[in-house]
């Protein structure tokens, strides 16, 4: 028996694949069978290369790793018979000299044969985008008229971005720079100096190792060199003697690293025809259910003293990293997968029940047998919602627990209140009451239940304050609008008013009802989990995070977070040192590459971010350098129309075309601002003939055509082509959620208006479009 790694480079050939799988089967159950005509070229540059016989006209070219126990083999290529000969004579298998990543070479090159590849590699591209041109023309010329006229969208057209050997110079970076300093092929840069743009760079980059596609789009985004050698684990081999045992050693465990696992795949032996055929026509072999950008894989394997955070903007797979974080915790990396004495408590959750639901669908794809939690505390792992997991503590507890913990973080007496929680209308309304009954004097500004209840949850309830004085004298660190002694003595006035009016129809804020859970476990004194992996973390509330800490044993790997503070579309932004949870040095990270969208769509969500300040939960602030797609697509299209009528029709028109381009694959979403527009656009794209839904369900969502949600129950979700309806003057941001703010407030809402439409903008996989009727939206990026 022998092991096998496929390198995904390798050029397909039409008609070969069932007899490359036949011979890969063959090379891993016995690499002497006399059919496979296994050779050692005589003359060949690399000791370890040889050839083998896929049919009388192609052979392989393989290297055989040196490896103690069974012999190892790295498939390279695949030739006719004279070619397979003429690569192999040339070729070596060797780690990279600058940052120890394993590499095929070929040796004594000119600077004019590496020339006459670039210009191969132009030329292939040029013919490519002939092709498509005739392809689109011909379907230009073979379209019918539609029944009905619609008027053309205008559209901005984007200015020529510069060229990437453009982009390095205003880097002040040469392509010299990119070898010597990360160890990039000459090839490469030669093509980085030819590339009109980043699509072109992209595709003519298609047969280079991924890694330097990588580091490359990297570099152009912003990120420098030691952040890429990071991202990456691009480090050289340690100094070692000079021998060919030292070389063998360091390549085979070079094939064994994250980076290397972009291109050269090991081959299960038991894989089916269909992981075979997937692994040799490049479909996600190495999927993200078995595999981890290296960037990735650091983040899930690191061990932490406490506390840990992964950062990153919509679609760098912060999801992906926490669902694999919480399946190593729980199954102790691997070694004990299944439930037994001393197994972990891990907690996996996130905002909502829809999320979570999202959550343990990963986690079922990932690992269908992971070791599940049969209670809340039990050994193993419990995915659920952050508020299920709280009522479910709170239905659970004795009554006097309840009560006294009621009193304690409302300094209230509560005997006989309920735990039931205040929906948004209720506790704006009771807000409201107390403002008449106990704030005579407060300025309107900070007399109405915007401020008040960010003052509650931000600063009392943070910091478990349960009388007036304690708040007189109580440190309000990122609160913008300021209080004088008086005005606090008011606002506790108001609060205690507040407090007194729902615990009197036995309801509580859920903000309050978490901090009440939290209040039961640290009078328990025992902690209900060893481990949380927190996805969606930045829209967390205070009463959250002070459950978090009482549910979770302090202690290593404890608390996991994963956030974008670019996405807080729900409450208030807060410090995580505030609830006793501290993230320090490298055990915070940063994802800055992005799966889902395209360079396009990215680079537009990314302009609606621009001109406001985002702080993260260490309170430091968070920018959007280095990111980046790995993917390119059409512009976004930008409707501007005068009547809701002329809207739909552009819209209407817009699907069809999307859903003949995509020959029925087409996966849309229709995203509103208010809940209001939902169904009533539904009817309208119905009877246009739409498959049309208004789900909040994911899975139900991905049965239809169309579905039609608001920007908010978008969250967390994707779709091939997204519709931003109506982003107008008057709708986003919606005029009376301003009415009667400071500034502070009135930044804060607009900033969380602005996340909300970055939010929807970002769940488009391949195509955009954004319509506003009348007057755009002031958020939306300068035409």
């Amino acid at each position: 028996m022998a092991l096998l790694t496929f390198y995904q480079k390798i050029p397909q050939i039409d008609g070969l694949n069932t007899q490359l799988m036949d011979f890969m089967r063959k090379i891993q159950e016995n690499p002497d069978h006399s059919g496979l005509d296994l050779k050692i070229p005589k003359g060949a540059a690399d000791k370890n290369v040889r050839t083998a016989r896929v049919n009388d006209k192609y052979r392989a070219v393989l290297f055989e790793v040196p490896n103690p126990g069974e012999r190892h083999f790295v498939l390279a290529g695949v030739f006719n018979h004279d070619d397979a000969y003429d690569y192999a004579s040339k070729t070596v298998f060797t780690t990279n000299p600058i940052n120890g990543i394993p590499q095929l070479t070929q040796t004594g090159r000119s600077q004019a044969e590496i020339n006459a590849e670039v210009e191969s590699r132009l030329k292939a591209r040029e013919a490519e985008e002939a092709a498509l041109r005739q392809v689109e023309a011909e379907a230009v010329a073979a379209s019918s008229s539609t029944e009905v006229a619609v008027e053309e969208p205008v559209v901005k057209v984007p200015a020529a971005e510069p060229t990437p050997s453009e982009q390095l110079a205003e880097l002040e970076i040469d392509v010299e720079q990119l070898e010597q300093e990360l160890g990039i092929s000459p090839v490469t840069t030669g093509i980085v100096a030819k590339a009109k743009d980043l699509a072109d760079l992209d595709a003519l980059l298609s047969a280079s190792p991924t890694w330097e596609r990588d580091a490359i789009l990297g570099v152009l985004a912003g990120l420098d060199f030691e952040a890429i050698r990071e991202e990456l684990g691009l480090n050289a081999p340690a100094d070692s003697a000079e021998t060919a045992a030292d070389d063998d050693e360091k390549l085979r465990k070079s094939l064994e690293t994250p980076t290397a696992a972009m291109d050269f795949v090991p081959v299960p032996k038991d894989a089916s025809d269909e992981d075979l055929e997937a692994l040799i026509s490049k479909i996600s072999f190495s999927d993200w259910r078995t595999y981890l950008h290296p960037s990735q894989q650091k983040i899930v394997d690191a061990d932490h003293s406490g506390s840990a955070r992964v950062t990153g903007g919509a679609g760098t797979g912060k999801t992906i990293v926490a669902v694999h974080r919480a399946n190593a915790l729980a199954t102790k990396r691997g070694k004990q997968p299944e439930l037994g004495p001393g197994s972990p408590k891990v907690f996996l959750t996130t905002y909502t029940r829809a999320l979570s639901d999202s959550l343990k669908s990963l986690m079922n794809l990932l690992n269908p047998t992971y070791p599940e939690a049969s209670v809340i505390g039990a050994p193993g792992m419990w995915i659920n919602g952050i508020d299920s997991t709280i009522h479910s503590v709170l239905k659970n507890a004795r009554k006097d627990e309840r009560t006294a913990a009621i009193e304690a973080v409302t300094g209230i007496d509560a005997r006989g209140t309920g735990v039931a929680g205040l929906d948004g209308r209720d506790e704006t309304k009771l807000w409201n009451e107390a403002v008449e009954l106990a704030g005579e004097g407060l300025a309107p500004e900070k007399a109405n239940a915007e401020f008040l209840n960010a003052e509650y949850s931000a600063v009392i309830l943070a910091q478990q304050i349960t009388d007036e004085k304690t708040y007189l004298r109580a440190r309000r660190r990122g609160r913008g609008t300021s209080l004088d002694r008086k005005e606090r003595k008011l606002v506790w006035s108001v609060v205690e008013t507040f407090l007194r009016k729902a615990l009197a129809m036995k309801r509580l804020p859920f903000a309050t009802l978490a901090s009440v859970a939290a209040e039961i476990l640290n009078r328990r004194g025992v902690p209900i989990f060893d481990h949380a992996i927190v996805d969606e973390a930045q829209d967390f509330h205070a009463g959250h995070w002070r459950f978090l800490r009482a549910a979770v044993r302090k202690g290593p790997n404890d608390i996991f977070i994963a956030e974008d503070s670019h996405q807080r579309i729900y409450g208030q932004h807060l410090t995580m040192s505030h609830f006793d949870i501290t993230i320090r040095g490298r055990a915070s990270r940063k994802l800055t590459r992005n799966y889902r969208t395209t360079h396009e769509t990215l680079n537009y969500a990314l302009k609606i971010l621009e001109g406001e300040d985002w702080r993260d939960s260490s309170d430091e602030e968070d920018t959007t350098t280095g990111y980046r797609s790995l993917r390119n697509g059409p512009e976004p299209i930008v409707v501007h129309v005068a009547t809701e009528s002329e809207q739909m029709d552009a819209v209407i028109s817009q699907l069809h075309s999307w859903q003949d381009a995509a020959s029925g694959e087409a996966n849309i979403g229709v995203l509103v601002r208010g809940r209001a527009d939902v169904r009533k656009v539904t009817a309208a794209l119905t009877s246009a003939g739409f498959d049309a839904t208004d789900t909040r369900q994911a899975t139900v969502a991905a049965d239809h055509d169309v579905s039609v949600m608001t920007m908010h129950s978008a969250k967390g979700l994707e779709f091939t082509h997204v519709v931003l309806l109506g982003v107008n003057a008057k709708s986003m941001p919606q005029a009376f959620r301003l009415n009667g703010l400071a500034e502070a407030e009135r930044d804060d809402v607009l900033q969380r208006e602005r996340a909300l439409l970055y939010v929807a903008a970002s769940r488009a996989r391949d195509a955009l479009m954004i319509t506003a009727v009348g007057e755009a939206s002031e958020l939306l990026p300068a035409e």
